[in-house]
């Protein structure tokens, strides 16, 4: 039997971590932020199609960029993290990016039945003005819960490939069975809470680009914290499965 994921222990760890290393995950992330800061502004002040695929074509790579590198910034000695360019790509950055898209393919086709149910089960007629939007968004919300678990499920790869290994999905997903609901909670909870609760504050004020722009910067934190409970849960996990070979402090 797995020993329990010290999900306490990670979520504390994982939040005092970014602070400890400000420094260095500004330095990997900046391109990202600075892109993700002025997304509201771009999507209302460009017209060009051209422009707006390059500008999601940039934001992507940047993202990839800034997640592998805050993953190597939590898992990696700083020596190797030093080592580690702002701009760069790699067969590991190539790799993270057909996970990413594996894995929100496959949590889409496995989710789509419990969707289909959901929304077919609830008649959305019955509800008008405005209580029809936050009920929609309510549902729509819950919905992505089934989502958020296949990702969890999923989401070990990440780290694992951002330190270099050449694990596979079906690893990830056979590796994380014992700790799935603990996975979930430190994964998924957060994402869903933040997004929920920008939804209800959309009900209720207008959308300006003060509101934006805070949202924006919150789903920046929200995501480096994120990052961080992954990284400590992979190298938890990942630690009492096999110390001597998959201990991620050892990776270069």
């Amino acid at each position: 039997m797995n020993d329990p994921l010290p999900i306490k222990q990670i979520f504390l760890e994982g939040i005092k971590m970014p602070f400890a290393n400000h420094k260095e995950l500004i330095r990997l992330g900046w391109p990202y932020a600075c892109l993700m800061l002025s997304s509201s502004f771009v999507a209302d002040e460009t017209g060009s199609i051209v422009l707006i695929i390059t500008y999601l074509a940039i934001f992507y790579i940047t993202g990839i960029l800034g997640i592998v590198g805050c993953h190597r910034v939590f898992l990696l000695p700083k020596k190797v993290v030093n080592e580690t360019l702002t701009f760069r790509w790699s067969p590991r950055e190539t790799k993270f990016l057909f996970c990413m898209l594996a894995v929100s393919i496959l949590a889409f086709f496995i989710s789509m039945p419990f969707l289909t149910v959901i929304f077919n089960i609830i008649d959305f007629e019955l509800i008008n003005g405005e209580d029809y939007q936050i009920f929609f968004e309510i549902i729509l919300t819950i919905s992505f819960i089934p989502i958020s678990y296949i990702i969890s499920r999923f989401s070990l790869i990440f780290p694992d490939t951002a330190v270099g290994n050449n694990r596979t999905l079906l690893w990830a997903w056979n590796i994380s069975s014992g700790y799935s609901f603990k996975l979930f909670i430190l994964i998924g909870v957060l994402p869903l809470t933040t997004e929920y609760m920008f939804e209800l504050i959309e009900n209720f004020v207008d959308t300006t680009y003060i509101l934006s722009f805070i949202k924006s910067a919150l789903w920046l934190m929200v995501m480096v914290i994120e990052i961080c409970f992954l990284s400590l849960s992979y190298k938890w996990i990942v630690s009492k499965q096999d110390k001597s070979d998959c201990n991620p402090e050892m990776l270069t």
